[in-house]
């Protein structure tokens, strides 16, 4: 018996999920720009600041979390390291809209995701 393929719900119906693949370090840069892009477009749109998720289990708490992050690259290892692309992304975000504009949500642990963060 083949496992049953996964599937997920989107405007033009049901469709075959895409199996993750750890970013390459051209996607982060990449990313590291969209937040960017997105922070300043918010910005202009009227909002006084922006609030860098980092936390529950989205892509920048995945890269804190060492059940979820097993690069063996300089966004992997210890926590230094881990940390790292949460800081360039808000490095990038603060230098583009300004530090006063710019925040960081960040939480040790969610309990309904997979990524969890280490004590200490």
């Amino acid at each position: 018996m083949q496992p049953k393929k996964a599937s997920r719900c989107t405007a033009v119906g049901k469709q075959e999920s895409v199996t993750p693949r750890e970013m390459t370090a051209d996607d982060v840069r990449t990313t590291i720009a969209d937040f960017t892009t997105a922070a300043r477009r918010a910005v202009e749109a009227g909002f006084v600041g922006v609030e860098v998720h980092s936390a529950n289990g989205y892509l920048l708490h995945q890269f804190l979390a060492p059940n979820t992050n097993h690069r063996t690259d300089v966004y992997g290892g210890g926590i230094e390291n881990r940390i790292r692309f949460t800081v360039e992304v808000v490095e990038a975000v603060a230098a583009e809209i300004g530090a006063a504009r710019t925040g960081l949500r960040a939480v040790g642990t969610w309990p309904l995701t997979a990524a969890r963060s280490s004590p200490a």
